[in-house]
């Protein structure tokens, strides 16, 4: 039976999915009392985050949730066997992870572009060797023209859409062939057409900017084995489960080499290379191919990786909306061009009411969930060009672009009620909550001249809202 919130913690974290602290963490988190020596206990999480995350540093791999997880569990053994107020030092370690989190992930984006020179500077070293190799074996002679051309787009840039290009261009330029197309692999499970050479504006695949998969087809088979060996049809037309797999084009194509791009069993995406004859790809094509895409593959993963760890330090990993440091910068930008043309710009400041109750109710679980899905009600609520943000805790906030009080109006109140409506649904006992939100906005130059005094504005007018009921928008005139 648990007597004590350490033996409790130990207990809570054998239940986790993944590593928690080790042996002498654990002796030295013990050791720690929640009463008197909290800068202490901070310091321990913030060394725990950096370390945790430097153990996985070279998979750019985010801890900060795993941290959190651990850390929640902490709260929750302590506040059920000790008398103790933590919730300052929680709210205060839950702060300095957060700013922690950004430092980190900056430091991910500066290594991960350092490992493209270390990229550029193994490739060079294989292509001296290659040099070096007798000029009569073809295999060889092929494979270091392939290496030079992946070189060089490598070494130039992280760029998902300068790497599609170069790959084709270099491609084309090596086995000077009539077509070709590179097909990634979305979260929807579809193969959407990034890049292409030689395929008519007309062509299917180019209107619909996909191919569909067939059930048991080859695309499948390369889902579900991870086979990395492309396959070569030297007539599709003779060949009844290729020509549908590949509809959208299969007019245009007789010879065709699909090969997978596939890095760690992961499946990114596909590159077709076609021909309008049959039997026109030969045997050294195949063989080049084999050589040629596990290095796009790999130019591919690494824009990815790219991408995510930029996409990490600008968003608020809870909601998926901006975060506040990245607002600030979109509001200097918007701001500035609204004032230089004197185009109007609205700030929209909404709170969730009554939020505190909810967490102490029904728990932090409950509130994130609240969180969340309010957050899509307004990225569902606005345009794709206006700025959604986590301001702080449960405040959010928007950038209106080109928009004048009235409609910032109209859009507010079309917020209001779509919250307020909406029935939130996390499980059967709790099938109906009801939540509602308190919303205050401000237009630019009406409101404000500066872009601080703007948001104070909406802040004022959010508060307004709540003192005169909640659930409601106010302005302050």
């Amino acid at each position: 039976m648990t007597l004590d919130w350490f033996t409790d913690f130990k207990e809570k974290l054998n239940s986790l999915h993944f590593d928690g602290l080790t042996p002498d963490e654990l002796a030295e988190l013990k050791k720690l009392k929640p009463d008197n020596e909290q800068e202490k206990i901070i310091k321990f999480w913030i060394n725990h985050y950096y370390s945790r995350s430097h153990e996985a540093f070279d998979t750019v791999k985010d801890t900060y949730q795993e941290v959190l997880t651990i850390i929640d569990l902490y709260r929750a053994s302590i506040k059920q066997y000790t008398d103790i107020d933590i919730t300052s030092l929680f709210n205060s370690i839950r702060e300095i992870l957060a700013q922690t989190k950004i430092d980190i992930q900056s430091q991910q984006i500066q290594y991960l572009v350092q490992s493209k020179f270390h990229l550029e500077y193994e490739y060079n070293q294989r292509m001296h060797r290659i040099l070096n190799l007798e000029k009569q074996n073809d295999q060889t002679r092929a494979e270091f023209h392939a290496l030079h051309e992946l070189g060089i787009f490598i070494s130039s840039t992280l760029l998902l859409d300068n790497i599609l290009k170069d790959a084709i261009d270099g491609i084309i330029g090596i086995l000077d062939i009539p077509c070709i197309a590179i097909l990634l692999f979305n979260k929807e499970k579809e193969f959407i057409l990034q890049a292409s050479y030689g395929l008519q504006q007309n062509t299917d695949i180019i209107i619909k900017k996909k191919i569909n998969i067939i059930k048991g087809g080859l695309i499948q088979q390369f889902i579900n084995t991870r086979k990395s060996q492309p396959f070569k049809a030297d007539d599709v037309w003779q060949n009844e489960k290729i020509a549908e797999e590949l509809k959208e084009i299969s007019h245009l194509l007789r010879s065709v080499i699909i090969a997978p791009l596939i890095i760690a069993d992961e499946l990114l995406g596909i590159i077709i290379i076609g021909s309008n004859e049959p039997n026109s790809l030969s045997l050294q094509t195949y063989d080049l191919i084999k050589v040629i895409v596990p290095h796009v593959a790999s130019a591919i993963n690494n824009a990815r990786l790219y991408n995510q760890v930029n996409e990490q330090a600008i968003t608020d990993s809870l909601t998926e909306l901006y975060n506040r440091r990245h607002f600030q910068e979109q509001l200097k930008y918007h701001f500035e061009y609204a004032r230089r043309y004197n185009h109007p710009l609205s700030i929209l400041m909404m709170d969730i009411d009554n939020f505190k109750g909810f967490n102490d109710t029904y728990g932090h679980e409950v509130g994130d969930f609240v969180l969340k899905n309010i957050a899509q009600i307004i990225l569902k609520s606005v345009r794709t060009t206006d700025i959604v943000a986590r301001y702080g805790g449960e405040e959010m906030i928007v950038i209106l672009t080109e928009t004048p009080k009235i409609s910032a109006k109209l859009v507010a109140d079309r917020l209001v009620k779509a919250v307020g409506k909406k029935p939130f649904v996390m499980s059967e006992k709790l099938s109906n909550l009801r939540v509602t939100i308190s919303l205050g906005y401000a237009t630019f130059p009406d409101d404000a001249y500066d872009s601080d005094e703007l948001v104070n504005m909406a802040d004022k007018g959010m508060y307004k809202a709540k003192k005169l009921g909640k659930n409601q928008v106010e302005h302050i005139n």
